[in-house]
């Protein structure tokens, strides 16, 4: 059995359809569920560190933490530019390994002001990863279980 054909008009009405609905905001059932666990992740990351602010030099940590955060925010950035003009790229080893040294917040924030790194698969499923590491971490941190004492007595 063949498919009815259409005519010119038919398809460019169509057409014109799909343009339409590209405008429209992309899922954005995702886009909410994408906040709501950032939201989660950060409450727990920061309960953490406001423990660990209060168990060690408070100022040490806060510094640490607004200078890795300022360093993801401006290299994600840069990475931007880099993939606007075809310039060079910053490599995503080091967008993770900033992600992992306490950078992910910011990083999740820069995804979304600059729009970048939000689309692709493997990137994304590294970094939510990595988002999942920390809140693991540290709700093991709030705890008090021993792996995470054992870790922080290596450092």
């Amino acid at each position: 059995m063949s498919r009815p054909r259409t005519s010119p008009q038919e398809r460019r009405t169509r057409h014109q359809t799909r343009q339409r609905d590209a405008g429209a905001p992309r899922r954005p059932r995702r886009r909410i569920f994408r906040w709501f666990f950032f939201g989660c992740f950060l409450v727990v990351d920061i309960l953490a560190l406001v423990k660990l602010a209060l168990n060690t030099d408070w100022i040490a940590v806060g510094l640490g933490f607004g200078v890795i955060s300022f360093i993801t925010t401006a290299v994600y950035k840069d990475d931007k530019g880099g993939a606007q003009i075809g310039a060079w790229r910053t490599s995503e080893t080091l967008l993770h390994l900033l992600e992992i040294a306490g950078g992910w917040p910011a990083a999740f924030l820069a995804q979304q002001r600059y729009r970048h790194k939000t689309v692709k698969f493997s990137y994304q499923f590294f970094f939510w990863s990595i988002g999942l590491l920390h809140l693991v971490l540290a709700t093991c941190y709030l705890l008090g279980l021993p792996l995470i004492r054992s870790l922080l007595a290596l450092a």
